[in-house]
């Protein structure tokens, strides 16, 4: 169901395989959501590293940035150091804070990133500008000697480095969900949240009343709900619910043994969910 004409107000589920892709700073893109397709203040991407291949350390003077490594291992730049990284990292980069990832060269594996991207918050809470485009100003970029020095992850206001396993735990849905990227972590403008579904366990329709949701499906198989009713969702499918759309994702069960994990992005962060949780 990737029709992209729909998003501004119906949203959408996303196929990557059905979207063009393009080489953007090193590595090979295929963007998902961009500002042509009805959003006004994120993008989401997923960034292909072969072997040897890095997506060069840069930064974003007003928009936050976050990585999921969805396949394989590499290493992440955060802040002023080389960390590695494995399958469900999660690398969170601020406005302002260097950033970048790469594969190691001699890897049999690609290296896979998704990657989101948000603007600009205003003081309501609203997001205001488009993502900045700072990536592109080779200006910016880090030199060799930036990326040498080795040091401990830098706090939450410098960018954290996790994982979709770790979390704030709620449970309040039936089932496991983990706040991973949340204002508890330092995130202001987007959160990013681990949902896992058991063979016959919905996270039933609903809306957010201000957060646009971007659901992916990490792992396994299921459907999703968009716009007029439940389509299936296979490994790395993404689904776009614009703020205030109806949307869900559900395990249908059928003998599949296996859970259906996806990954959740709100912009800006959900706070009725908070709220549903006890956290605030």
């Amino acid at each position: 169901m990737t029709d992209l004409s729909k998003t501004a107000t119906k949203g959408a589920i996303i196929i990557p395989a059905a979207m063009e892709s393009e080489e953007v700073f090193g590595c090979r893109t295929t963007p998902l959501v961009k500002m042509d397709t009805g959003t006004t203040s994120i993008k989401c991407q997923i960034i292909h590293h072969e072997p040897g291949q890095t997506l060069a350390v840069h930064i974003h003077p007003h928009s936050d940035d976050i990585m999921l490594v969805f396949q394989g291992c590499g290493e992440a730049f955060l802040g002023d150091a080389w960390f590695e990284v494995g399958e469900g990292d999660v690398i969170f980069a601020p406005e302002g804070i260097r950033h970048g990832t790469r594969n190691r060269t001699g890897s049999d594996r690609e290296l896979v990133c998704y990657n989101w991207q948000v603007g600009m918050a205003l003081r309501n809470g609203a997001l205001g500008a488009a993502p900045d485009q700072a990536s592109e100003d080779q200006s910016r970029l880090a030199t060799p000697a930036d990326c040498l020095k080795e040091k401990t992850p830098p706090p939450a206001s410098e960018g954290i480095i996790t994982n979709v396993e770790q979390g704030a735990l709620f449970t309040g849905y039936g089932a496991e969900m983990r706040f991973v990227v949340w204002p508890k972590t330092g995130s202001h403008k987007m959160s990013l949240h681990k949902a896992i579904h058991p063979p016959g366990m919905a996270f039933r329709e609903h809306s957010h009343p201000a957060s646009a949701d971007m659901v992916l499906a990490f792992r396994g198989r299921g459907e999703g709900y968009c716009f007029d009713g439940w389509y299936p969702m296979n490994q790395g499918d993404l689904l776009l619910a614009p703020r205030g759309v109806t949307h869900g994702t559900r395990h249908p069960g059928g003998g599949d043994p296996e859970p259906f994990i996806c990954v959740g992005v709100g912009v800006p962060p959900q706070l009725d969910l908070y709220r549903a949780a006890g956290y605030l």
